[in-house]
Formats: structure tokens, C-alpha cells, sequence
């Protein structure tokens, strides 16, 4: 295995600007104030649960239970923490990426098994369409999988009761590889149409992180279907 490359932001991305897809400005400094201030109240929080779980009978499931779920919901702003320190780097330059060789499709079976999980927990069916022909590329593994997190997690957004969300991965005539993550209403199903607009944070993230990579995301939606795709075409030489 070759050494890591590093990849820094381009100056002039290859993607859509900002202007022109209509994503949301995010200042640097407001985004790393605002996780700093964070993580002191939510380190707090999860020192208390954490001694709560340990005084509370084990027989007392009620209160195991909220214990668990503010152990959950502390991961999840955690993890929003990340995002925002994360956006915070994109606009200045500052977030580079760990590239080597990898098994995108390992990849995306390693996402698509922890969606499998989020979408339990909200009744929607979820399905893995992978190409076993996919190469090899130079990615950077943990980004790849960020990425594929925030395009889950705006898929799940924005999926109606009795919709669906499938995972595609496919290799392309010139080597690249091509990631689908669609959000779609149930067939004949009277609830609300699919928006277009999935959760923009998350989707910034995930533009920058993929334009990082040399790829571009596309979000397109008719109502029905909600696609968010991207193509990955750092192939191995």
C-alpha cells in the first residue's frame, strides 16, 4: 500500500458555487465559536447520564431507558458537533483528506448496514443495490463514510410513512464510481410528496467533502423520488 496523500481544498472547485446551487454561507468564525461553546454543557450531560446509569437499579427499566435516550441524543449532537467544525474547516481552506487505496463497495455495505439500523428505528424499509464490479479507489475511508452518513440522514428526512430509501453503487464506463441515495414515497401512497430541499447543513458538508474527493453532488427531486448522487473518480491507476 502506497503512502497517504493528503488533498487540500481547491481554490477553484469543479462544482457548483454557492451562488448558483442557493446551499447556505456558513462563517467560519460563528460555526467554531459556537462548537466550542457546545462541548463544554454537553460534556456535562453525558457525565451525568453516565452517573446515572451507574446509580439507577437495573431492575428500574423506565429510568434505564431515559438514560439511554439522553446518551443517544448526546451522540447525536456530538456528532453535529463534528459537522459544524467540520463546515467551519471547508470554508477556510483548512480540512484535508487522508487518501489510499479502499474498497468502496466494503465501504458502502459497512453505511448502508448502519442505515439499516437509524431506518428501523422509523419503519422505513431500506435496500443495498451494489455493482460487484466495483474498483478500487483512493479515498479517504472515514470522509467516504461521513459523506454517505449525511446523504442517509437527509434521505431519512425527508422520506415519508410507507416510503422507502435505496443505496446504489455502480462503476461507470471511465472507471469512476457512481453512489446513489434515493428517498422515495410509497407507491400509491396518499402521504406527503418527497421536497427537494433535503436538510442543507448535512448537504453542504457532504458537497464539500465530495468535491474534496473530485466529485460533484447532484440533488434532484419530481415529488416522488428524492435522488442524491455523486460520482467518486479518484480511481486507482
Amino acid at each position: 500500500m502506497r503512502p497517504a496523500e493528503t488533498a487540500g481544498v481547491a481554490t477553484e472547485p469543479s462544482g457548483p458555487t454557492t451562488a448558483e446551487t442557493g446551499a447556505p454561507r456558513y462563517s467560519p468564525d460563528l460555526l467554531s465559536s459556537v462548537c466550542h461553546d457546545l462541548k463544554d454543557p454537553l460534556a456535562s450531560i453525558v457525565m451525568g447520564a453516565g452517573f446515572l446509569r451507574r446509580s439507577l437499579s437495573h431492575e428500574d427499566l423506565a429510568a434505564q431507558r431515559v438514560v439511554e435516550a439522553i446518551h443517544r441524543a448526546a451522540d447525536r449532537m456530538s456528532q453535529l458537533i463534528v459537522s459544524f467544525s467540520d463546515l467551519a474547516r471547508l470554508e477556510t481552506h483548512e480540512l484535508t483528506l487522508e487518501l489510499r487505496p479502499h474498497d468502496v463497495g466494503a465501504i458502502v455495505t459497512a453505511s448502508f448496514e448502519k442505515l439499516v439500523v437509524e431506518a428501523a428505528a422509523q419503519s422505513v424499509p431500506v435496500s443495498l443495490e451494489l455493482d460487484p464490479a466495483i474498483p478500487p479507489l483512493r479515498c479517504d475511508r472515514e470522509r467516504l463514510l461521513q459523506i454517505l452518513h449525511h446523504l442517509a440522514v437527509s434521505a431519512l428526512r425527508v422520506v415519508p410513512g410507507g416510503g422507502c430509501i435505496v443505496v446504489r453503487a455502480h462503476a461507470n464506463a471511465r472507471g469512476a464510481v457512481c453512489i446513489q441515495v434515493l428517498a422515495r414515497r410509497g407507491p400509491g401512497s396518499s402521504s406527503r410528496r418527497i421536497g427537494s430541499e433535503p436538510p442543507k447543513p448535512a448537504i453542504a458538508l457532504a458537497r464539500g467533502l465530495i468535491e474534496l474527493h473530485g466529485g460533484c453532488l447532484a440533488v434532484a427531486g419530481d415529488g416522488d423520488t428524492l435522488t442524491l448522487s455523486f460520482d467518486l473518480p479518484r480511481a486507482m491507476p
